[in-house]
């Protein structure tokens, strides 16, 4: 049994274009959600035995806010251009090349990509839609990544950061 959890990062700042899409930073919003999604949900998962994260900059800010409030070791994460991807076959490529020796696995990236691996390799409750700092965790029945397959595994538990406000803020 592999446990792959699936982190969308938080809002970016789109504001008036400033920015290439991959030096695109997070807005205020998108580091409190990174925040309020550590506190609420990643402290109560297993701890990751890796934490990969898009080279991109909103991605990686997420990882970083995350790694920061839960107090994961600096050798817990690491950055990969190769998760700056928008297709949800590169991912499952990229799943599948890590090694055994990982039994749970934390991925901070970008949708499409995020919830259509999520749909592709769970069974039964499928996603319309990772939202921004959007948590999917997946239960797959491999002993192995490279086993990674369709419907493979199930859809444990889905989060966001509107479950644990009172209000919303941007």
């Amino acid at each position: 049994m592999k446990r792959l959890v699936l982190i969308r990062h938080g809002k970016a700042d789109w504001d008036k274009g400033l920015y290439e899409d991959f030096k695109r930073p997070l807005k205020p919003r998108g580091k409190m959600d990174g925040e309020i999604i550590a506190e609420n949900v990643l402290k109560k998962e297993p701890a990751p035995d890796a934490f990969f994260a898009s080279k991109a900059a909103r991605a990686s800010e997420t990882a970083l806010i995350i790694k920061n409030h839960l107090k994961l070791s600096d050798t817990i994460l690491h950055f990969d251009l190769n998760l700056y991807t928008f297709e949800w076959h590169d991912l499952l490529t990229y799943v599948r090349s890590m090694d055994d020796s990982l039994k749970t696995v934390w991925i901070a990236g970008h949708n499409p990509a995020l919830t259509e691996l999520v749909n592709y390799l769970s069974f039964e409750k499928k996603l319309l839609n990772l939202q921004t700092t959007g948590v999917a965790v997946l239960e797959l029945d491999i002993s192995s990544w490279v086993e990674a397959r369709k419907d493979c595994g199930e859809l444990a538990a889905y989060h966001y950061p509107k479950e644990f406000k009172s209000h919303t803020n941007d």
